[in-house]
Formats: structure tokens, C-alpha cells, sequence
């Protein structure tokens, strides 16, 4: 038969076991959640960058086209193009 005292020293070995297997698997877990966030938070600030990007590219596009058009409008019609107005 067991002493009783190498009882509760098991017992209490086991339970230590148990807890610290459950506070290793928090902490796992708790790494991973933050790997995963922290992934998703570097994809939204690119989508971000990028329409700021966009937000900066679409007005000088548009303005560049606009020259274009007035360009060829003139072109067409005859008219000298000075060239201190085309850039």
C-alpha cells in the first residue's frame, strides 16, 4: 500500500501537470490568435495604402486625359499648341 503523504504528492503532481498543460496550451493558442490578427491587420493596412494610393492616381489620370482631349480639340480644330501648356 501507498504512504499517504506519497498520495497527496502525486495527486498534487497531477494536478500541477494538468494546469500547466492547460496554461501551455493558452499560451499557444493565445500566440497563434495574435499571429492571425496581426496578419489580418498587415492586409487591411495594405488595402488601405492602396486605395489612398488610388484616391492620390485617379485625379492626375483624369487630368492628364483632360490635357490630352483639349490637346487633340485644338490640334483638330487648327490651332497652334503652346508648348508651356501641355505639361
Amino acid at each position: 500500500m501507498m504512504d499517504a503523504g506519497l498520495v497527496i504528492s502525486l495527486s498534487g503532481l497531477a494536478l500541477g501537470l494538468i494546469a500547466g498543460s492547460i496554461g501551455a496550451l493558452s499560451a499557444v493558442l493565445s500566440y497563434r490568435m495574435a499571429q492571425k490578427h496581426a496578419e489580418r491587420e498587415a492586409i487591411e493596412n495594405d488595402k488601405a495604402r492602396r486605395h489612398q494610393e488610388m484616391q492620390i492616381a485617379i485625379p492626375k489620370r483624369l487630368e492628364a486625359a483632360e490635357t490630352v482631349w483639349r490637346i487633340l480639340f485644338k490640334i483638330e480644330h487648327g490651332e497652334d499648341i503652346n508648348p508651356k501648356h501641355i505639361e
